[in-house]
């Protein structure tokens, strides 16, 4: 599998008289972005130790300067290689759980992407719900993305605000909830959810937390590694 297969997912499934339909009418409502596309599936992703899938909420803007492909999806791949040697929390706490994992080439070893393709702001997230249940639950982007990539842990910075979405995106899944907690890092609390679910008959482990900002950085990052390298979280109730 490579980006390339996303990206034919992608073609196939925005030129679906269906799926055109209901982006049309997010459109009409929201002042979107055209979809953006995932951002990494490295290249030795489908021989890594861990197979990890990052997963966020949705991009900020558009975070590409060049023109849709076929007037459909933005390409965030190149702009997503800079990204990741940049100094934003969200990327630079990224960069150093896959360091930490891999070590210098990690890149080429992790998948990256959103739930949410399309964006309405170019800071927060300001994505609806409308557009979540649309792009999330009805278009199952994200759920086709997964499934060609085919990880073994999926990692997601979602926090609280997108729970409800992977709960009805996975009830046909096997979701089994193993932990619904906090963690502490620093002086702040991290939401954590521990979950599996089943695709194709492998059980995929999956974290969700928050946004790393403001979160003490060393700690964080020990947290989501222990996690991945453990292969006991999540395949049994506390």
């Amino acid at each position: 599998m490579n980006e390339q297969d996303v990206f034919q997912m992608y073609m196939k499934i925005f030129n679906a008289p269906e799926v055109k339909s209901i982006c049309s009418k997010c459109r009409e409502k929201a002042n979107l972005s055209r979809p953006i596309s995932l951002w990494q599936l490295g290249r030795d992703f489908g021989t890594s130790e861990y197979k990890v899938l990052f997963v966020g909420k949705t991009a900020r803007g558009i975070p590409c300067k060049s023109l849709p492909v076929d007037d459909i999806f933005h390409d965030a791949t190149k702009r997503a290689d800079e990204l990741f040697v940049g100094r934003y929390h969200y990327w630079s706490y990224t960069n150093a759980i896959c360091k930490s994992l891999y070590g210098d080439d990690a890149w080429e070893k992790i998948a990256f992407t959103n739930l949410v393709k399309c964006n309405a702001s170019d800071d927060i997230d300001k994505t609806d719900y409308e557009t979540k249940e649309n792009c999330i639950i009805r278009n199952k982007i994200f759920l086709n993305e997964l499934i060609i990539i085919n990880p073994s842990t999926i990692f997601f910075y979602t926090g609280y605000d997108y729970d409800e979405f992977l709960k009805e995106l996975f009830k046909e899944y096997n979701l089994v909830n193993v932990a619904y907690t906090s963690k502490p890092v620093g002086a702040k609390n991290l939401p954590w959810w521990e979950f599996t679910i089943t695709i194709n008959n492998k059980i995929i482990r999956c974290l969700r937390v928050g946004h790393p900002e403001r979160k003490k950085k060393d700690q964080f990052v020990d947290l989501i590694v222990n996690y991945i390298k453990d292969d006991s979280y999540g395949l049994c109730e506390d």
